[in-house]
C-alpha cells in the first residue's frame, strides 16, 4: 500500500541488484571481477561500497552498500557504479545510477493538526497533500487551518486508508471562525475540487472564487460522503450563458466518466452555509439511469444569496431540503429567478420551511 513510505528513525540496508553488461575497452569484458559502488543521500554523499566475485556477461549480483536511517520527509536515495574492474573510465554512463525516493512518516495520520504557517505541523497546503499520500491515514484527522489565504484544495482519491472511520476535517482554527479563506489557484479554477472523492468535511471557512465559476465542485465519476458545513462561500454573478457557470456548489457535466464504473454522488450534506454572488446556490445534475442520479443529499439552513436559482437538483433521489433562506440578488438583466428548481427527481424525504424571497 505504501511502496515509498519509510518509517522515520528505522534504519534500512541500501541493497542493489546490478548486472554485468560489460565494457567495450576490455580485454575480458565477459567477466567482472570487482567494482565500486557510490551512494548519496539527499545530495550527501555516503562511504563508497566495494564488490567483488566473478560476474559472467548479463548475470546479476546483489550488494548492500551502506545502512541508512530514515529521516522525516525527503529521503532521496542515488547509487552509481564508479569503477568497475579498477576501470574508471566507464563507457555506459546511461546505465550505471539507480535513484529511489524514499519518505520518512513517523506514522499513518491520525489525530488534530495545523495547517497554516512556519510553526504548524503543515505549514503549507502542498505539505499537507504529500504527506497524505505518502503517509496515508490510520484514524480519523481533523485539520485546525490558521487565519490566511490557501489555495490547492483539489483533492481526489488516491490517499491510502482514509475510509468511513478514518476521515477528514478541515475546521478553521479555534476562535478564528472564517478567517481561513480559500482561493483559486488561477483562471477559472474551482477553490475547492473533489475529484472521486469521500469522507470529507470542509467547516467554518471562507471560500471564495473572484471569477466566474463554480466555488466547490465535483468531476469524475462519483464522490460521496462530503460535508460542507457553516462556510462562507463566496463567488461571482455572470449574464452571460450557460448560466450556471456560476455557481457556488454543483456537479454541471454528466459525461462518460459519470457513468463508467460509477454511480451518481451520494450522501452529501451542504448545511448552515452562507452563499453570495453567484447564478446558482447548489446544481447538481444525475442522469435518467436511476442508479446514477444525485442520491441522499441533505440540503439544510443554508442562506442563499443568488440571481438565477436558489437549489436546482437534476436526476436526483432521497434529498431533503429543508430551512434554507433564498434571497434573489438584484440583476439588471430578467434572470428568471427561482428558488428550488427540481427536475427528473423522486424520492424527496422533505421540503419544507424554506423561505424564498
Amino acid at each position: 500500500m505504501y511502496p515509498d513510505r519509510m518509517t522515520t528513525g528505522q534504519t534500512y540496508p541500501i541493497k542493489v541488484v546490478f548486472r554485468n553488461k560489460g565494457l567495450a575497452t576490455e580485454t575480458n569484458p565477459n567477466h567482472m571481477t570487482s567494482a565500486t559502488f557510490g551512494w548519496s543521500v539527499n545530495g550527501v554523499q555516503q562511504p563508497s561500497a566495494s564488490w567483488t566475485g566473478d560476474l559472467c556477461l548479463d548475470y546479476t549480483d546483489t550488494i548492500v552498500v551502506g545502512n541508512h536511517v530514515a529521516l522525516r520527509d525527503s529521503n532521496y536515495i542515488r547509487v552509481w557504479v564508479s569503477s568497475r574492474n579498477n576501470v574508471t573510465t566507464l563507457d555506459r554512463r546511461t546505465d550505471d545510477t539507480i535513484t529511489y525516493d524514499g519518505y520518512g512518516c513517523d506514522s499513518a495520520l491520525s489525530g488534530t493538526y495545523t495547517l497554516g504557517g512556519p510553526t504548524a505541523n503543515f505549514p503549507t497546503v502542498r505539505y499537507m497533500k504529500e504527506r497524505f499520500y505518502r503517509c496515508g491515514f490510520g484514524g480519523p484527522v481533523t485539520i485546525n487551518i490558521n487565519p490566511g489565504t490557501y489555495t490547492g484544495f483539489d483533492f481526489d482519491d488516491q490517499y491510502p486508508g482514509l475510509d468511513s472511520n478514518n476521515t477528514i476535517t478541515f475546521q478553521a482554527a479555534p476562535g478564528v471562525n472564517r478567517s481561513a479563506v480559500i482561493i483559486a489557484n488561477n483562471g477559472n479554477n474551482p477553490p475547492v475540487k473533489f475529484t472521486e472523492m469521500a469522507y470529507v468535511t470542509i467547516r467554518n471557512v471562507t471560500i471564495r472564487n473572484t471569477n466566474v465559476g463554480r466555488c466547490v465542485e465535483f468531476v469524475g465519476k462519483y464522490s460521496h460522503d462530503i460535508t460542507i458545513d457553516n462556510c462562507d462561500i463566496q463567488g461571482v454573478t455572470s449574464t452571460a450563458t450557460p448560466y450556471y457557470n456560476s455557481t457556488a456548489i454543483g456537479r454541471i457535466s454528466t459525461a462518460a466518466p459519470f457513468t463508467s464504473g460509477g454511480s451518481g454522488d451520494r450522501d452529501m450534506h451542504f448545511t448552515n452555509n452562507t452563499i453570495s454572488g453567484v447564478n446558482f446556490g447548489l446544481y447538481f445534475t444525475g442522469t435518467t439511469n436511476n442508479a446514477y442520479k444525485e442520491d441522499n443529499f441533505e440540503v439544510n439552513g443554508n442562506t442563499i444569496n443568488c440571481t438565477v436559482t436558489g437549489i436546482n437538483a437534476i436526476q436526483a433521489k432521497r434529498w431533503t431540503i429543508n430551512g434554507n433562506r433564498i434571497n434573489q440578488m438584484a440583476t439588471a438583466a430578467d434572470m428568471d429567478f427561482k428558488g428550488v428548481a427540481l427536475q427528473n427527481c423522486t424520492d424527496f424525504a422533505s421540503i419544507s420551511a424554506n423561505k424564498i424571497h
